[in-house]
């Protein structure tokens, strides 16, 4: 074999290989690893739940909103952080 002909020989092959990878590009067939079928079950379904939650967030708000109002609320405060308030430490409100 002469140089010539092993350097068109390398030309052939690159050509029959760029031509082959450039098929496969254009007609975009199937590759290795499977696409991804990202569907929705049932959107009606899911709009419908989300919905749902939304009317329930919605009537426990109304109820801590009226409960807000008019009702008088008893708040105890337990496991305080005490190294960070003094122990005879006393607040008097600053005058406006």
């Amino acid at each position: 074999m002469t140089s010539d002909n092993r350097f068109s020989r390398r030309h052939l092959i690159l050509i029959v290989f760029v031509a082959a990878t450039t098929w496969k590009v254009w007609l975009g067939g199937p590759g290795i690893i499977p696409e991804a079928q990202a569907q929705i079950p049932d959107s009606g379904l899911q709009r419908k739940l989300i919905l749902d939650e939304v009317r329930k967030s919605n009537q426990l708000l109304e109820q801590l909103v009226q409960t807000l109002q008019n009702g008088t609320l008893k708040v105890r405060i337990e496991g305080t952080d005490k190294k960070s308030a003094p122990r005879n430490a006393t607040r008097e409100p600053s005058a406006p």
